[in-house]
């Protein structure tokens, strides 16, 4: 790129009023051609309500979105992020009305309408309850009567009904569900270990990790993902050109340190480098955000 300081008597000239307007358009033009980086390549995101939050008190949140912005950044890519609710995210993807969705896991369902970026961290899917509830595992819980707490359209929902409960509630306020189960309305929430994380952190006093009692082990551990609706050319440029620098990255000293920031634990990154290295490599396509 050409060098302001050492050119400021040719950029002032460039934008000098010129005397045909018809002159000046054409100048304007020519000058996005021969310095295509002045123009701006904003692509908005659709991200959790409460972003900032979750990016400080979910480990898999935090450490996925500096990553993700990094690699963006590679290509010049400026994210804007959109709050939304899951569900209204999901709507706004598929309506064209952001680009790309964060911290989406992979299901058969998804895949009929969404491409999948390159992996980022994984995130575990566990079933919580009140401290005093004396069960500690999942098949101590009695499913048939029991009342459990999912965000709609969400992968725990799923998980749910693979396990059998026949009392499953769903909606999109995740709070709406904690003020549920602390008022006995629900026995037990199916949800992502850093959703609940923020909660204790945000929503609870005093704040801690510990304020719901997770019911046996991690149910299920999956990379998280960024991903574009099907029909938009422009989403399925953008992942191509993310997936290619996300690879890159994987292996500097920046990606490793990061996860010691977040004091992950010892084996997240080595897990996630794997999961990079196992994904499907993709053919890189011109980078042209405009369709």
């Amino acid at each position: 790129m050409v060098s302001a300081n050492n050119n400021d008597t040719t950029m002032n000239h460039f934008f000098s009023k010129p005397r045909n307007p018809l002159l000046c358009v054409g100048m304007v033009l020519i000058f996005f051609v021969l310095f295509p980086a002045y123009a701006a390549k904003e692509v908005t995101i659709a991200v959790y309500e409460d972003h900032e939050k979750y990016k400080a008190a979910s480990r898999a949140y935090g450490i996925s979105w500096i990553l993700l912005q990094h690699a963006a950044a590679q290509s010049d890519i400026v994210l804007i992020p959109q709050a939304s609710t899951w569900e209204g995210g999901i709507r706004r993807l598929k309506a064209g009305k952001v680009d790309l969705l964060f911290m989406a896991i992979k299901s058969a369902e998804r895949e009929k309408w969404a491409h999948f970026s390159a992996p980022l961290v994984s995130l575990g899917s566990a079933i919580f309850t009140r401290p005093d509830n004396p069960v500690t595992s999942i098949p101590d819980i009695d499913i048939q009567t029991s009342s459990i707490g999912v965000i709609e359209d969400s992968i725990q929902a799923n998980f749910a009904q693979r396990i059998g409960f026949e009392n499953i509630y769903s909606t999109v306020d995740r709070l709406q569900l904690y003020k549920m189960l602390n008022s006995g309305r629900l026995d037990y929430l199916f949800f992502s270990i850093g959703i609940i994380d923020m909660h204790c952190q945000y929503h609870h006093e005093p704040a801690t990790y510990d304020c719901l009692k997770q019911v046996g082990n991690v149910y299920d551990r999956r990379t998280v993902h960024v991903v574009s609706a099907k029909k938009s050319k422009k989403g399925k440029r953008i992942l191509t050109s993310i997936d290619r620098n996300l690879e890159a990255l994987a292996v500097t000293p920046f990606a490793k340190s990061l996860f010691d920031e977040f004091d992950a634990p010892v084996d997240a990154y080595d897990y996630w480098l794997n999961q990079i290295n196992e994904a499907s490599d993709t053919t890189p396509e011109q980078a042209n955000f405009d369709n």
